[in-house]
């Protein structure tokens, strides 16, 4: 009999494969692994506040205002204060739209570069088994 603790482990180490597949698909190690994901969810031409950052990266607001720090002081976002003044939003700079921009030209290439190397069947097989597990979890969500 299978025991949660051993889907958990599995889950955990693809989960950890996976980061470990993205950071190797950025060549440029200016920013972290954190920064790159924020800054790659933050839209293109609009605002859009910490609290929407968190629940779209699944970061605590903590790491947000963290990694927004470091992404301000390195000119790729500014923040701006809303109407009631309470709120704050992020927006790319120029230099933050460039980056963002490249950084999804460099990682689709590498990406493209790494899954080159695995047969037609050994996709085939990987998007069948994702697309099972993304099955098994949507009905746990769902119950």
């Amino acid at each position: 009999m299978i025991k949660s603790e051993e889907i958990l482990q599995r889950f955990h180490r693809i989960k950890m494969l996976m980061d470990a597949t993205k950071s190797k698909a950025f060549k440029d190690t200016s920013l972290s692994s954190t920064e790159v994901r924020i800054l790659l969810k933050i839209p293109l031409d609009e605002e859009i506040t910490p609290t929407r950052l968190s629940e779209l990266t699944n970061f605590s607001n903590t790491l947000i205002t963290f990694s927004a720090d470091s992404l301000e002081e390195k000119g790729l976002i500014e923040r701006n204060r809303g109407t009631d003044k309470r709120t704050i939003k992020l927006k790319l700079t120029e230099k933050g739209r460039l980056r963002q921009q490249m950084d999804r030209k460099e990682f689709n290439e590498n990406f493209d570069r790494m899954i080159s190397k695995l047969s037609d069947q050994e996709l085939e097989d990987m998007i069948k088994s994702f697309d099972a597990v993304i099955l098994y979890l949507q009905k746990l969500v769902d119950s």
